[in-house]
């Protein structure tokens, strides 16, 4: 019987501790947006210095926009979060 107890107890501790490690879909979704965010971030730190001519890159809260000369059109894939999230692909088009 006590081994019986121990058994189950054990069981029950490797099962808590995995599903602990899970995230919640909405979790998972501002987690992939908050490391976007930091990479874009590190990234256009690097980009350019703030003296350079047409339109610096930036961080909208779902994509990371690269430095653009004037007049020059930008397309980026849809983000990582929102296709986790919708299930679908698209394009994001930003025009200065």
């Amino acid at each position: 019987m006590k081994m019986n107890l121990v058994n189950c107890l054990a069981l029950l501790l490797v099962w808590h501790a995995h599903a602990v490690n899970a995230r919640h879909a909405n979790c998972h979704f501002l987690y992939e947006l908050q490391m976007a965010e930091k990479e874009c971030l590190d990234m256009l730190a690097d980009e350019l210095p703030p003296h350079t001519q047409g339109c610096r890159g930036i961080w909208d809260n779902f994509s990371c926009w690269h430095h653009a000369d004037i007049g020059e059109v930008v397309d980026n894939t849809c983000p990582v979060a929102l296709k986790n999230l919708f299930t679908r692909d698209g394009k994001f088009y930003f025009n200065i």
